[in-house]
């Protein structure tokens, strides 16, 4: 049943549980404001009548204790304002009353000498259907030398008639205030869920192929239009990365027909069979095909977080000298290396190389005629900077060079062999051991890139983590 009564609840609109249960809370606070009120007025009434019919039934036991008249004929002097009075004999009967209907006894109290009791009654055993504050005092007439009760009801009708005006006024206002309430927070309710439902329908018309659509925004700066700006700043986000990936999509699909197109080619026209440099030259595309995409499935993995470092004590001499014996093979540059002292690095070993051949590749295609490695210590980082001397990245351009498949237009042919991926990839790799890549001018005015990549015991070494923490390392120059 409680099952039930949950799903019930649950399947009702979030705007009507809150009117409900606003509309319930304050009718319960309303409720238990009246109760209270009238059960606390209720007994101060009480008490106050009950304090006023002691005090009188004292000064009529008073009067009657010196009067030279017995109690019946003194009872007639005395004012009672509108209360019963009885005198009572030793044995409970009634002697006098100053009300004929009441012929009985009014309460059973019977207080000795000087004593005074008090009690409330709702019907007098004289039938007299309304309540009383009744009060007794015994007293001593001098006179017949005798003892009596005096007995006082005063009732209580006005006062409580008054408690139940008061009752049903309060009454009214709490439902008028409940009703207003209830006006306002649905008013409340209507507009902010009213924004929020413009908010609902602007996405729902987002689709995957059009990100343009933005969410409205009220200019009242509650929460709703938070929401709306939040919400906005993430469809922002979200077409970039859309813009982004559409991008890369279309110059992986670039890049990669290039090569099989060649291969393709080369296999029509030789249907017998490839010759000797026809053969080489498949296999150079082939190479080129698969670093393409060995470069792409890195790329994949930084961007889905999954690229992971093993970092190892690695001599960054040994492979610096490597890249420049490479070089020095493969291109007729004049290509040197300086390694400093300390430069024992904390990093992926083969992350490490592949971001040096990258750099050594970039340089060599820049390059007119001289290519230089340099490493030095600096501070808690090994500053690795590979300079040529072609022209230097345009300023505007530096952080630009870095993206994929960006190429700059000097650096477009084909034949540059060239994808756009190399520097990207040690932005991601470097990232990924705790280093950086920035583009710079050497002081001699050549193009300079300079990796800092940190070494054996750096506190900041981030290992496997990849987090960087050098954007302000010192810088070789």
């Amino acid at each position: 049943m409680r099952t039930e009564t949950q799903s019930w609840w649950r399947s009702k609109s979030l705007r009507a549980r809150i009117l409900t249960t606003t509309a319930g809370a304050t009718a319960l606070a309303l409720v238990a404001m009246v109760l209270a009120y009238v059960v606390l007025t209720h007994a101060a009434l009480t008490s106050s009548s009950t304090t006023a019919a002691e005090t009188q039934v004292r000064q009529v036991a008073g009067i009657l204790e010196e009067s030279d008249e017995s109690p019946a004929g003194a009872l007639n002097d005395i004012p009672t304002r509108g209360s019963i009075l009885q005198i009572l004999d030793a044995s409970g009967a009634v002697v006098a009353s100053n009300d004929a209907a009441a012929r009985a006894p009014l309460t059973e109290l019977r207080p000795g000498v000087g004593e005074v009791q008090s009690d409330r009654t709702e019907t007098t055993p004289n039938g007299l259907g309304e309540p009383y504050a009744v009060a007794a005092m015994g007293f001593h007439h001098a006179k017949s030398n005798a003892n009596f009760v005096a007995v006082l009801a005063t009732p209580l009708q006005g006062e409580l008639a008054l408690l139940q005006g008061a009752t049903i006024i309060l009454s009214s206002i709490g439902a008028v205030l409940l009703v207003g309430l209830v006006f306002l927070v649905a008013r409340v309710l209507r507009s902010a869920f009213g924004s929020m439902e413009q908010v609902r329908a602007s996405v729902a018309e987002i689709s995957a192929t059009d990100l343009s659509v933005r969410v409205p925004v009220s200019p009242a700066g509650d929460e709703v239009s938070r929401l709306a700006d939040t919400m906005n700043g993430m469809l922002d986000r979200l077409q970039r990365a859309d813009v982004t990936q559409r991008s890369f999509v279309s110059n992986a699909s670039h890049e990669l027909r290039s090569p099989i197109t060649a291969l393709r080619a080369m296999l029509e026209v030789a249907p017998e069979g490839l010759s000797a440099a026809a053969t080489r030259t498949a296999l150079g595309e082939t190479q080129r095909l698969e670093l393409l995409v060995y470069d792409l499935l890195t790329l994949a993995k930084a961007d889905d977080r999954g690229l992971t470092a093993n970092p190892q004590r690695v001599d960054a001499e040994d492979l610096i000298w490597d890249e420049v014996f490479y070089l020095q093979t493969i291109t007729d540059h004049q290509v040197s290396g300086d390694v400093g002292p300390g430069c024992v690095l904390f990093a992926d070993t083969e992350h490490v190389r592949h971001m040096l051949r990258n750099l050594a590749d970039n340089a060599a295609r820049h390059a007119v005629s001289t290519v230089r490695f340099e490493a030095r210590r600096g501070g808690e980082h090994c500053i690795v900077t590979v300079d040529n001397d072609g022209a230097p990245v345009p300023e505007d351009l530096r952080d630009h060079i870095f993206e994929r498949f960006v190429r700059l237009d000097e650096s477009r042919q084909r034949d540059s062999g060239g994808s756009g991926l190399g520097l990207a990839i040690v932005k991601a790799l470097a990232e990924v051991n705790g280093g950086r890549i920035r583009a710079d001018v050497a002081p001699d005015g050549w193009c300079r890139f300079e990796l800092a990549i940190p070494v054996t015991g750096a506190s900041g070494a981030a290992g496997a983590t990849g987090a960087s923490n050098i954007a302000d390392a010192p810088v070789a120059d």
